[in-house]
Formats: C-alpha cells, sequence, structure tokens
C-alpha cells in the first residue's frame, strides 16, 4: 500500500482518470496473462481463513470482500483481478448491444474525499462480445455478471416495456451459462419523465414472470433503486 501511496499513485493522478481507468484494465489484461506473476500476486495478497469463509444461494465465497461492478465493465482482466485476493468478482454493467456511454468527460476524481464521481453512462462492449471473452476466460473465483438495459445515448428516444423487457432478456439468454451468478440492474432505464420504471409493483411482476421463463440455472438478484 505504501508503495502504491508514494509512486503508483502520484503517476496515475498526472492522467486523466478515464484514460487512466482504461489503461489500468489494459495492464490488469497483460498481466494476468502471465501464469508467473499471478502466483506472485496470489502469494502476497491471498487469504486463506476458514472463519472469513461463505456460501450464498449455493456459491461458496473464499472471503466476503468483493469487487463490486463498474470497474471491469467487460471482463478484459479477470484473471488479474482474482489474483488480488477478492471473495468473488462482479464485471459489468453489461448490456445486450454495444453502449458507447455518455459524451466526455464522464469520471472525475474527489481527491480530498478519496472518491470519484461516475458518469460513464453504461459503457460496454456488448452481452455477446463478453460473453465470448468469458469462455476464452478459465477462472476460479465466483464470477457475478451485471446486467442492464442497452444505453442508446442520450438522444435515444424513451423505451417502451417491450423493449425494456427484452434488452434485459437477450442479454440474459446469452450470459446465463457464462457466470455463477446474474445481478439485474433495475435501475437504470431511458423513460419517459425520467420515471422509475420498476418503481411500478406490476412493472416488477411482469419482468420476474419473464424471467422464470428463461430457465436461468444460477442464482438471480435484483439491484433496485
Amino acid at each position: 500500500m505504501s508503495l502504491y501511496k508514494t509512486l503508483i499513485k502520484p503517476v496515475l493522478f498526472c492522467g486523466d482518470p478515464e484514460r487512466m481507468h482504461h489503461a489500468a484494465i489494459r495492464t490488469g489484461r497483460m498481466i494476468g496473462r502471465v501464469g508467473v506473476v499471478r502466483a506472485a500476486l496470489q502469494a502476497a495478497y491471498r487469504v486463506r481463513d476458514a472463519r472469513l469463509e461463505t456460501e450464498v444461494c449455493g456459491i461458496r465465497f473464499e472471503n466476503p470482500i468483493g469487487l463490486a461492478a463498474g470497474y471491469d465493465k467487460s471482463g478484459e482482466a479477470i484473471r488479474f483481478l482474482e489474483a488480488l485476493g477478492f471473495g468473488f468478482i462482479e464485471i459489468g454493467s453489461v448490456s445486450a448491444d454495444v453502449s458507447l456511454g455518455n459524451p466526455r468527460p464522464r469520471l472525475f476524481r474527489l481527491p480530498q474525499d478519496e472518491a470519484v464521481v461516475v458518469h460513464y453512462g453504461l459503457q460496454n462492449d456488448g452481452a455477446e462480445a463478453i460473453a465470448a471473452r468469458l469462455d476464452q476466460t478459465a477462472r476460479r473465483t465466483p464470477l457475478g455478471i451485471n446486467i442492464v438495459k442497452t444505453n442508446r445515448g442520450m438522444d435515444a428516444s424513451p423505451d417502451c416495456e417491450a423493449d425494456i423487457m427484452d434488452d434485459y432478456a437477450r442479454s440474459v439468454r446469452v450470459l446465463k451459462h457464462r457466470g455463477d451468478y446474474l445481478m439485474l440492474n433495475l435501475s437504470c432505464p431511458n423513460t419517459e419523465m425520467g420515471r422509475d420504471f420498476f418503481a411500478d409493483r406490476e412493472h416488477i411482476v411482469r419482468f420476474l414472470s419473464m424471467l422464470a421463463k428463461l430457465d436461468i440455472p444460477c442464482p438471480v438478484f435484483l439491484k433496485v433503486s
């Protein structure tokens, strides 16, 4: 940690935050391909202790500290990230179609608060491309896939109920066998007047009925506003 604070962090903070984010993902992707480096990272950061192990919905977690969705949006650096000792990794948010996200700038540092403001707009490579990438990624850490409605841009027309349901269903069909659990992000569909589509109980009921027909083999969680 001292090495990070004294050397790595000052270098990273010299550049645009989004460029540094993408550079970190690319670096992690390359490191993840080198077995000896992964082994060294695991030796340094992986903690094995029975007191930390837990089970949720039939999934065994080595420890309860996981990486949330939003960092590795398209599942590019999974092998590197699991070498850092996380108990689980959640990628995404992933949408049915490719999403370029919001216009830049869209990532802002708040150094005094040791925080960032994120306004990416759900940028990701799309469900098909990410599924193909996951098929080529060996892993040992539980993987969650965060699924969201495709962001078609700030000028796109509002989505109707059928479009929203279909978009989620397409992603679920493609990704349901690729992770240990699915996290369905229901907080972001672009609807008329910014209305929270899933705040309506009837929409939730119809959504769950739709999911029940998709024969999902893994646990499913809902992220709501």
